[in-house]
């Protein structure tokens, strides 16, 4: 028997949907209700477990019930190591890999973050001297 209050039963697994899919990284969003349905954070083991299959190497982010996103770090194993608090905003979207603001550039149209190594950067076009544009947009 779940876990609930009062008459109602809750379900053992987390409900999520997997809102977006690249070769970087899979992010799903907690959908609830979390009266009938444990979140994410709750059962964070049991999603990673669940998902770990189709990372392939890929970065897990997930929107909590309170709408945060945090990354669930997932070891070489398919298991949880642990959360890092922050979203997806901190990531190249050429590369993939973890920038800081101070050394990268927005898209004005699309809003995705380039980072300002060699390779990511000719992905973007600079328009009269300061609109960024990246090569999907510009």
């Amino acid at each position: 028997m779940g876990l609930g209050a009062g008459n109602k039963t809750m379900k053992n697994t987390p409900k999520f949907t997997i809102v977006e899919e690249t070769k970087h990284y899979v992010y799903i969003r907690d959908d609830g209700p979390w009266d009938k349905y444990p979140t994410i954070t709750n059962r964070a083991e049991e999603v990673v477990e669940q998902l770990a299959p189709t990372l392939k190497g890929r970065r897990l982010f997930y929107m909590d019930s309170d709408e945060t996103v945090d990354e669930l770090r997932v070891d070489k194993n398919g298991k949880l190591a642990g959360f890092e608090p922050g979203g997806m905003e901190k990531l190249c979207s050429v590369c993939g890999k973890d920038i800081d603001e101070d050394d990268s550039a927005n898209c004005i149209t699309c809003g995705k973050t380039v980072c300002n190594s060699e390779d990511c950067s000719s992905n973007l076009r600079v328009i009269g001297g300061e609109e960024t544009y990246c090569a999907n947009c510009g």
